[in-house]
């Protein structure tokens, strides 16, 4: 009788702890990443919104040669951030990881339509150039009270799922130890109780 009370109410408390244990390591993951997405976004809204009266300046008086390719360089260089100004006919004007000159029309990027139209846009998708996922967030560049072009911010996924993957990791070996925990203080209070 003893033996079967312990049983149930052991197993009770295990399958709780089983389940809260399961539960976050579900539902934690997909939230953490939501959340770095967002962080990882807005920090690269911040570099764009820094850089854009400085282009804005270029598209304005129509600069050309290297100030702007040399501007865009050494902000990307700096940065570790892939930066890219497009015109308002989807020319690229600068990149700072390849010649604009080598690079298609961009007219029809879902994140450079919605620049030109005025609003902020964060796309992740594959690099046509690159051939790789690409985090990209572009915001429009105005002068004169109007849209010139569109500032386009990018940086490789690849960085960021390996930093998930240490993260979903770190997380597993936690709620593994937390769990064992759990459990023998589980198997002691039910051995008290019974």
């Amino acid at each position: 009788m003893k033996k079967t009370l312990f049983l149930r109410i052991f197993l009770g408390y295990a399958a709780v702890i089983v389940l809260l244990a399961a539960a976050v390591t579900i539902f934690a993951p997909p939230a953490m990443r939501r959340h770095h997405i967002a962080e990882r976004a807005a920090g690269l809204e911040r570099m764009a919104r820094l850089l854009e009266p400085q282009v804005a300046t270029y598209l304005e008086a129509g600069a050309s040669g290297g100030e702007l390719p040399g501007l865009i360089a050494s902000h990307g260089q700096r940065t570790g951030t892939r930066i890219t100004v497009i015109d308002a006919a989807g020319v690229v004007l600068a990149d700072s990881e390849k010649e604009a000159r080598d690079m298609e029309n961009h007219l029809f990027r879902p994140e450079i339509q919605a620049s030109l139209r005025g609003e902020k846009q964060m796309s992740i998708r594959a690099s046509s150039t690159l051939k790789t996922d690409m985090m990209y967030l572009s915001i429009p560049v105005e002068a004169g009270g109007r849209v010139v072009g569109a500032l386009r911010l990018s940086g490789f996924m690849r960085d960021f799922e390996a930093l998930m993957g240490i993260l979903r990791a770190d997380l597993l070996k936690v709620v593994g130890a937390v769990t064992a925990v759990a459990l023998v203080l589980a198997f002691f209070l039910t051995r008290s109780v019974t």
